[in-house]
């Protein structure tokens, strides 16, 4: 029997899922790993724990709520300006190709990737305060949610506007000097 390209879609639209959720797991596992250790890690895999043990109830409103951002935005290190700024570059395009009709749910995968693949980075190498922290997981979070849906929907354009809120939240809410926003050329 030949597939259908329905049943092809399905099929990738569930190793997309598959890959989101071995990525994720991945996060979390390198997470818990540093967990004995006596660093920010500990702070980041409890933070990260308590976070994806809920039951994802993300309707009620202080289900995922930002902590207050302090006067001039928080802290920031070089491990994090660095991640988030290759966060930045993998966006770029992708909502350049969404904005061009020519996105594809490929071009979406490996954003989702990009973003999965520094916040591992991020985890690791981010010496940042507990709240700092938290704001960070949350703007990480909806990057990867929007991303995942852009994957189940390249053209879909509520997950575009939720990556550019996403990083216009980070852009917002941290010091992170040279920080370009996302041109919207169209």
């Amino acid at each position: 029997m030949t597939p259908t390209k329905s049943s092809r879609r399905q099929e990738r639209s569930g190793r997309a899922r598959l890959v989101a959720i071995v990525a994720a797991a991945t996060v979390l596992g390198v997470l818990l790993l540093k967990r004995n250790s006596t660093s920010h890690a500990d702070a980041h895999a409890a933070h990260a724990s308590q976070r994806h043990a809920h039951d994802h109830d993300h309707g009620s409103p202080d289900a995922h709520a930002m902590p207050p951002v302090p006067e001039g935005g928080w802290q920031t290190d070089e491990p994090l300006r660095l991640g988030m700024t290759r966060i930045r570059s993998a966006v770029e395009p992708v909502i350049q190709g969404h904005l061009e009709n020519r996105l594809t749910a490929a071009d979406a995968r490996a954003l989702t990737s990009a973003i999965n693949t520094q916040f591992a980075y991020m985890a690791e190498h981010c010496q940042l305060a507990p709240d700092a922290d938290a704001a960070l997981h949350l703007v990480v979070v909806h990057l990867l949610q929007a991303s995942g849906d852009l994957e189940r929907n390249p053209d879909a354009h509520d997950p575009i506007v939720a990556i550019i809120h996403a990083l216009e939240t980070y852009a917002a809410s941290f010091q992170h000097d040279g920080w370009e926003p996302i041109a919207l050329n169209h």
